[in-house]
This record gives structure tokens, C-alpha cells and sequence, in this order.
């Protein structure tokens, strides 16, 4: 699926809540996410090279964790994110073939997140370790739908929830993480 996705940091989560719920809306539950990045070998800081990662998802601490493999690209030349995901049995084992094709592990994504669905746009906020709160916007690009159109829909809904556009972060976690 294409996405279009914009994300800004939160200097001040109790108010930003505080804009969401007088909106009417609340995230749901947190959910633990542990994200490990494998890039190709030999990856050079570049959003055109595929990553994918294989995340631990508990969403109950008393059942067994999800887990899942997602792969994603930029495409910088229509500026969208190819993201396709699919569920695993075998963690261990998806590892290994990871590496046999030539991806090593480079970053681990720690973060706990908190979702929200409001028509066709998906609402995360996200806390994650080492880099701090933020929230991000997605919307599945349609075919033949205008990119900038709807990018400056999102940074819309985000502005009348207090959230500043010079707050906006261009780079993914992963990204901001192997920059440290």
C-alpha cells in the first residue's frame, strides 16, 4: 500500500491529549512495540534502499507477543512510502532468512504506541526511548489522488490540534536513531 505520511514531535503530550479528547477522540490502549531495522550491508544513509524490519507487537502482557514482517521504501521521487506487512509464526527463524538475504540488524525501534482510526486517516502517538513523543499521521494514497493535497490536509488536522509544522520531523525513527 502507498502512504502518506506526516509526523511532527510533541513538546507537550497532557495538552495535545487534552485537544484530541475535546475533539472527541481518544487513542486506545498502549501497545509495546519493539522494532529491529535490517538494512542491506553496505547501506549508505539513502530513503531509496528497502529496510525491513521484524517487529514485536504485546498488546496483553498475559498472551503471547505478535509478530510481524514489514518491509518499506520511500519513494522519494513521488514522495510516498511503500509499506507491506505480513504476520510471522517463527521470529527466529525470519531473523536468519533476513540476514541470508543480505540485511543486517543496524537499529532496534522501542517505542510504546497508542492508535486511532478517524475516517480514513490512522492517528499514532508514539513514546519512543532515546528520541521522545510524537505523533504521526497516515492516510493510504489513493490512485490518481493529489500527494501534496492531502499532505497539507494532515498538517491541517494537526494545526488545529495545537501542533506546529515547524515541529515536523522529515526522517523516520530509524533514521534519527543511527544519526546518534
Amino acid at each position: 500500500m502507498k502512504l502518506v505520511i506526516v509526523k511532527a514531535k510533541i513538546t507537550d503530550k497532557i495538552s495535545f491529549l487534552k485537544r484530541m479528547h475535546d475533539s472527541g477522540h481518544d487513542f486506545g490502549k498502549v501497545v509495546f512495540q519493539n522494532d529491529r531495522v535490517f538494512l542491506p550491508r553496505g547501506y549508505q544513509p539513502s530513503r531509496k534502499l528497502p529496510k525491513l524490519m521484524i517487529r514485536t507487537e504485546i498488546i496483553d502482557p498475559k498472551r503471547k507477543p505478535w509478530y510481524q514482517l514489514i518491509q518499506k521504501r520511500h519513494l522519494t521521487d513521488q514522495n510516498i512510502d511503500l509499506v507491506h506487512m505480513t504476520p510471522i509464526l517463527d521470529y527466529t527463524e525470519t531473523a536468519h532468512i533476513v540476514q541470508q538475504l543480505g540485511f543486517e540488524l543496524r537499529a532496534e525501534v522501542v517505542r510504546n504506541r497508542q492508535k486511532l482510526q478517524v475516517d480514513d486517516v490512522t492517528f499514532y502517538l508514539d513514546d519512543v526511548d532515546e528520541l521522545g513523543t510524537y505523533v504521526k499521521l497516515e492516510r493510504e494514497l489513493k490512485k490518481d489522488e493529489d500527494i501534496e493535497k492531502i499532505r497539507r490536509e494532515l498538517w491541517e488536522v494537526l494545526k488545529v490540534l495545537g501542533v506546529d509544522k515547524s515541529n515536523a520531523e522529515p526522517d523516520t525513527y530509524t533514521a534519527q536513531l543511527l544519526k546518534k
